[in-house]
């Protein structure tokens, strides 16, 4: 399966993956023309095997799409706030371990040409 990528840019804005835990991640976003950091923490779907005006799509991870906001992805200006919601939702997972902590980063996988959130 194809995973989010640890490291993209969509709409203009580079996104870098900072923790994870099962399918829960934060993520750090920045913009160019921003001298400031934001966060956001989202539950990461999975896209089952699909075919699309003839053309076959494996099953992948996807980005929730912004009609999700609120549900599937929050937006924060702290880190620290960022990193309390992300574990607050891992130990809320299914099968979560009571002592869920965040992951360590594995090095990044090979990313998409274009990895489009929600899509």
């Amino acid at each position: 399966m194809k995973l989010i990528p640890l490291e993209f840019k969509y709409d203009g804005f580079s996104f870098k993956q900072l923790e994870r835990v099962g399918n829960i991640a934060l993520f750090e976003k920045t913009h160019p023309s921003a001298d400031r950091k934001f966060y956001e923490v989202v539950k990461i779907k999975i896209s089952p095997d699909q075919t699309i005006l003839g053309k076959f799509i494996p099953e992948h991870e996807k980005y929730p799409a912004s009609s999700e906001w609120g549900e599937l992805g929050w937006s924060y200006s702290i880190l620290s706030e960022a990193q309390k919601q992300l574990l607050l939702l891992a130990t809320a997972q299914p099968n979560a371990d009571s002592s869920a902590q965040p992951s360590t980063l594995e090095p990044p996988q090979a990313a998409s040409s274009n990895p489009i959130p929600g899509e």
